[in-house]
């Protein structure tokens, strides 16, 4: 084998790993030999759906911290004060749960992931491999670096290489300063770069002169001249014509993915996978005006798109081979110009398919309409909010009632939705979640917000980029010294989420919030149990018929005529105020009939009324159901059906050794 490429936990089991599987595919059109391994599916596989998953959280980067000691020999300050520190954050949404449970669990992972690295770079050492690759995104990191520490131990002379989010620019500078036993750090993307680099590494060996490595490459030239005249900025690589029609973008293989999913005795008989697909790179809107908080696209946004031609071959290929009917679009936003060539293509060229997509909600629902009959079934949208002042301060660009009439039209059309409400960032004020809390009873028909989410302050966000301006101090958040042997100032190089200690206390005791949270709560039980609040209607033969049972209105049944059925059926969309007056509904009503009548359907919660917009809440049937969660085009675990065949959700004990469990 020449190259092994390995995806470690705590990444998402439900599908392959994008980047290895395009790297995969550089390599095999060069002819190169090269093997991914899913270290993450032996990794769930042996511990169990649920310590993996309680690992895998965002929270306090808990992930890392399991495999910290494995990577920092000695390391280990205060686990217990971490442990207490994680509990805290997490205990609020795990109701079930206790602190010793989680605890125990914590510590015996730990013990798990030690046995684990031991185990793996021993199978990985017996084949051999010249060149080991890495791809760290997120929570994977501390697990990379402890693999190709012992790895380095075993054979000095392996090459190791990581590669991934966590490597942009200054992260990845610091990565290759830090941890002498990493001999290649790449900065950006490597799709077109990776393949000609290991040929060179297989031919001249890892010393490799600095002018002879791609841009965005770092190697052992650097380490030896102290990185002399090396900017951070400078340490990325980009495919300026990713999107052009003649470049040789390779197909994303992910045959191993599938080969060791069948060889687990339990994941095997519950997931059901979804491949990713990407479209676009980079995001349509951050190149005219960046959301505030968004940090997803690094220094420098260039956004650019495929040939609509070219993703539905990738898409069909990729179906055929490993017959699978969900895709996830890895784009972070949908491309405008896919809403015309793309997804009016979908339903004959790809018929029958699951797709989940990132797009914005400024939608129309004519555009919509297009997205649901392509199989566009679960969409996440950039709504963040439900409130107009908050989204101008966000930079999001749109109005709370244009979010309200995106979730009416995707109930409609039957998109499920994952969004979330933000709180917690410059400017905010409580007020506005005093507002959103008055108005989420009237919404109970629609789909609500998963959860509140605070804003984090992660690199290469406005936010971050430009702390000053918003009265922020930024440092490294403190939860990374349970993590890294580094002081703050080389912290602040190396990781992703900073803090402002004194801001971050801020939304504690705000009412307005506090009443928030309530009505997000409310509001999932309410639209999540066995009979759902409903607001429909049917018009016909000049009758408006409405069926409301919504918990917290009037009334039931109503049947509208005249000026009050017109009005509604103007604000279908959403109408200005002015607009409505003079739809020429004026001349036949006059004016003051047209208020008295807005305002008994304000009064029946029938029409909402903000930003000098009216919008009828009431939708018609819905075209389709909402798609449960065991269809998920991300992929998805049947978790009844795992515990079931595991008999236990829990079993401490089962470490690895020499390859083998004991």
């Amino acid at each position: 084998m020449d190259v092994c490429l390995v995806n470690m936990p705590f990444t998402v089991l439900e599908r392959p790993s994008l980047a290895l599987g395009i790297l995969k595919g550089a390599l095999t059109q060069e002819g190169i030999d090269c093997r991914c391994l899913y270290a993450n599916l032996e990794f769930a596989e042996k511990v169990g759906l649920f310590p993996y998953r309680l690992a895998g959280r965002q929270d306090c980067w808990v992930g890392d911290w399991i495999f910290a000691r494995s990577a920092f020999k000695g390391f280990d300050p205060d686990p217990v004060s971490y442990v207490n520190l994680f509990w805290e954050q997490v205990k609020d949404s795990l109701p079930a749960l206790d602190n010793q449970t989680v605890t125990e669990a914590l510590f015996d992972l730990r013990e798990r992931a030690e046995d684990f690295i031991l185990y793996l770079a021993g199978e990985i050492s017996r084949e051999k491999p010249a060149v080991i690759g890495l791809s760290s995104t997120f929570q994977c990191q501390t697990a990379s670096l402890a693999l190709l520490r012992r790895l380095k131990e075993i054979d000095p002379g392996l090459v190791t290489m990581l590669g991934g989010a966590n490597c942009e620019t200054v992260m990845g500078l610091s990565l290759h300063k830090h941890f002498p036993w990493l001999d290649f750090v790449v900065s950006g993307e490597a799709d077109l770069i990776f393949a000609p680099l290991v040929k060179s590494i297989l031919a001249k060996g890892p010393d490799l002169q600095s002018d002879e490595l791609p841009q965005g490459v770092l190697g052992p030239a650097h380490r030896k001249n102290h990185y002399q005249g090396l900017e951070p900025d400078q340490v990325r690589a980009m495919i300026s014509d990713w999107g052009a029609k003649d470049t040789k973008r390779p197909i994303p293989d992910y045959d191993d993915y599938f080969t060791q999913l069948e060889k687990c005795e339990f994941l095997n008989e519950c997931v059901s996978p979804g491949l990713l697909v990407e479209a676009s790179r980079g995001c349509y809107n951050a190149t005219k005006k960046p959301c505030l908080f968004c940090s997803l696209n690094g220094p420098a946004n260039h956004y650019r798109v495929r040939p609509a031609k070219e993703v539905i071959r990738e898409m069909q290929h990729l179906s055929a081979r490993y017959q699978v009917d969900r895709f996830i679009l890895a784009d972070n936003i949908l491309a405008p110009n896919h809403l015309k060539t793309l997804f009016p293509a979908l339903p004959a060229e790809l018929p029958g398919k699951n797709i989940f997509c990132e797009l914005s909600p400024s939608l129309s629902k004519r555009q919509l309409s297009i997205l649901a009959q392509a199989g566009v079934v679960v969409a996440q949208p950039g709504m963040e909010s439900l409130s107009s002042e908050a989204l101008k301060i966000l930079n999001k660009g749109l109005s709370g009632i244009n979010n309200i009439r995106f979730l009416k039209n995707c109930l409609e059309l039957g998109i499920s939705l994952i969004w979330m409400i933000l709180y917690n960032y410059p400017g905010e004020k409580d007020a506005w979640h005093e507002v959103t809390a008055d108005i989420i009873p009237l919404l109970h028909h629609l789909q609500p917000p998963l959860y509140l989410n605070q804003v984090q302050l992660s690199r290469f966000s406005t936010l971050e980029q430009k702390a000053p301006r918003f009265g922020l101090s930024l440092k490294p958040k403190e939860i990374f010294k349970w993590i890294y042997p580094l002081g703050e100032k080389e912290l602040a190089d190396l990781v992703w989420d900073f803090e402002d200690r004194e801001f971050a206390e801020r939304p504690r005791g705000q009412k307005g919030l506090k009443r928030l949270k309530e009505a997000v709560l409310l509001w999932n039980r309410l639209f999540r149990s066995k009979e759902p609040p409903r607001l429909v209607y049917k018009d016909q033969n000049g009758v408006l018929e409405i069926t409301d049972t919504r918990p917290t209105t009037l009334g039931s049944k109503y049947a509208l005529t005249g000026l009050l059925r017109e009005i509604c059926l103007a604000c279908d969309q959403g109408l200005g105020l002015k607009r409505l007056v003079g739809n020429g509904l004026a001349e036949k009503w006059g004016e003051q009939e047209i208020e008295n009548s807005l305002e008994k359907l304000k009064h029946a919660g029938l029409v909402l009324v903000m930003d000098q917009k009216a919008l009828f809440l009431a939708l018609p049937k819905p075209r389709r159901s909402l798609l449960p969660d065991r269809l998920f085009p991300a992929g998805s675990i049947d978790k009844n059906l795992y515990y079931a065949l595991k008999a236990t959700q829990y079993r401490p004990g089962a470490h690895f050794v020499q390859g083998e469990k004991r």
